[in-house]
Formats: structure tokens, C-alpha cells, sequence
């Protein structure tokens, strides 16, 4: 999961595969206002979901089925 700041408080979004990942300096912090209550919302929340990160168990279906697909066509199977 990943906090992000945006205009009206906190966004959090779940995982992204690796090659969606961007460097965390490529992201805008613009100067925004978070409330104590945002905060520390956030805060139990990450807590409460913190587990070891094992990138090893996920992998993208869809592009894997992709490229299936694409490599069946080069053979030239439907």
C-alpha cells in the first residue's frame, strides 16, 4: 500500500506491480494542510495492515495472458 498526499487530505492506494512503481521523488508534495485526525487515522491504519513485503507472491495475470496471446499469434495459432 502506498499513502499519498493529494488536495483534500490522504489518498491510499494498493499495490502496484513493479514496473508501475515510480521513485518516490517523482511524486508532488505540494504544500498541503493534514489534519491530527488524518493523521493518525492513517497512521493505525498502516499498523494495522504492515506485513513483510514478498514481491515474489504476486505476479500480473492479465500481462502474462498478454503475452500468451501474443506469442500464440507469432506462431500462428488463433
Amino acid at each position: 500500500m502506498i499513502v499519498r498526499p493529494s488536495a483534500k487530505g490522504m489518498t491510499l492506494h494498493t499495490m502496484f506491480y513493479s514496473n508501475e512503481i515510480r521513485a518516490a521523488e517523482s511524486v508532488p508534495t505540494d504544500k498541503i494542510e493534514v489534519k491530527d485526525q488524518e493523521k493518525k487515522l492513517a497512521q493505525q491504519l498502516i499498523e494495522s495492515l504492515a506485513a513483510p513485503f514478498e514481491p515474489q507472491k504476486y505476479r500480473d495475470e492479465y500481462q502474462e495472458n498478454v503475452r500468451g496471446m501474443i506469442a500464440a499469434k507469432l506462431k500462428g495459432q488463433k
